[in-house]
């Protein structure tokens, strides 16, 4: 069978996505309202991101926090940015027994659920971590005031159409002029809302999507309360961490659970040795024994 006969049989006809692969999300409490509180200072003029991490248990994702990367924001989106941190934060998280599972975004208000390039982004995310990630979608109702949280998943056929060449071009691109539209580099027999199917080379983004189901949680595992890396015209340093330790909410806390915090341990990341220090504050946290850390206390003390 020819590379031309192979892609007209596995991706000629385009069918509706009506299933996720997971049956529900559950969303950590804290996370989420740190991520909107700061599209709440901003009044939504600056759009964020962040990844996802958590567990999958029982085709359930659980999300215990929300790591935003180096980005760009503006009114309209954000950009992704390079990031040097978050391989040793993927580590970390990995010694905490979590794993990236989707990713989130806002965006201003808007007809459209998903546009073609966040649908390929979903893609690109159930390609790299799994069939189980999924994507959250933030947005202010401009009636309303009250800020959205919905989960989509995008279905095999896209995750394997995305990873797909035809004709030495990507066979899925973000169509140029239509922003909730996904352009195809060959013809494809598309449904359409009456159960039908149209020859067409682009296809509406809703084409590939399926709603996820939310629910809240409080994660036991990780506090999020410290500074997030990433925001805007702010770096986290080792006196914002005194500072944070001297709380008194934590100050009395054994130092493990002290430093039971995600977004500490992302930003020990950059602090210190992911290969021989994390090891050590996170096994000290499963364990809730500080006896092996303590040291880091003094170094921590002796920041200015």
């Amino acid at each position: 069978m020819s590379e031309f006969t192979k892609v007209l049989d596995d991706y000629y006809r385009v069918k509706p996505n009506r299933e996720p692969k997971v049956k529900s999300l559950k969303l950590d409490y804290s996370s989420c309202g740190y991520f909107q509180s700061f599209l709440r200072m901003s009044d939504f003029k600056i759009q964020r991101c962040g990844i996802l991490f958590g567990r999958v248990k029982d085709d359930e994702v659980w999300v215990d926090s929300i790591y935003e990367p180096a980005q760009h924001g503006t009114p309209s989106g954000h950009t992704e940015l390079e990031d040097p941190n978050l391989p040793a934060i993927t580590e970390m998280a990995s010694m905490m027994g979590l794993k990236p599972v989707g990713h989130i975004f806002s965006h201003p208000p808007r007809d459209y659920v998903l546009s073609g390039q966040e649908v390929l982004r979903t893609a690109r995310a159930q390609t790299e971590w799994g069939p189980h990630a999924v994507c959250v979608v933030v947005a202010v109702d401009p009636e309303a005031g009250e800020v959205n949280f919905e989960a989509y998943q995008v279905s095999d056929q896209c995750v394997t159409m995305y990873n797909k060449q035809f004709d030495k071009k990507d066979l899925l691109s973000p169509h140029p002029d239509k922003p909730d539209f996904i352009k195809a580099s060959m013809k494809v027999q598309a449904a359409t809302e009456g159960g039908s199917y149209k020859e067409t080379d682009e296809m509406e983004s809703i084409l590939f999507l399926a709603p996820v189901a939310i629910e809240s949680h409080e994660t036991d595992l990780l506090r999020n309360s410290f500074v997030h890396m990433n925001r805007p015209d702010y770096v986290p340093s080792m006196s914002d961490l005194k500072r944070f330790l001297k709380d008194p909410k934590v100050k009395d806390l054994p130092f493990w659970q002290q430093l039971q915090d995600f977004h500490i341990l992302a930003f020990l990341c950059t602090a210190l040795d992911v290969k021989t220090d994390l090891p050590l504050i996170c096994t000290s946290i499963i364990t809730k024994d500080s006896s092996a850390i303590e040291n880091y206390r003094v170094i921590i003390d002796a920041c200015d």
